[in-house]
């Protein structure tokens, strides 16, 4: 059985798809970044842990170090 020949993309499309992923890092950081910064606007405001979790899930430990992290951005 013969191998088959992987295509040869060239150098542009390696470049698009290391642009892509770039891109595509940049934006997952900026959502976990505006996420972050909601669940500590909800806390600060007077919802509890419990609350904030029965709406977007997740256990107390998580959204502990999802708000640290917010605030160690402000």
């Amino acid at each position: 059985m013969a191998q088959r020949k992987r295509p040869d993309f060239g150098p542009e499309v390696v470049q698009r798809l290391a642009r892509a992923k770039q891109h595509r890092d940049e934006a997952v950081d900026l959502a976990t970044e505006i996420y972050e910064d909601a669940l500590l606007d909800a806390f600060e405001s007077g919802l509890t842990y419990n609350d904030i979790a029965a709406t977007v899930g997740g256990s107390h430990a998580t959204l502990a170090v999802s708000m640290k992290n917010a605030r160690s951005r402000r």
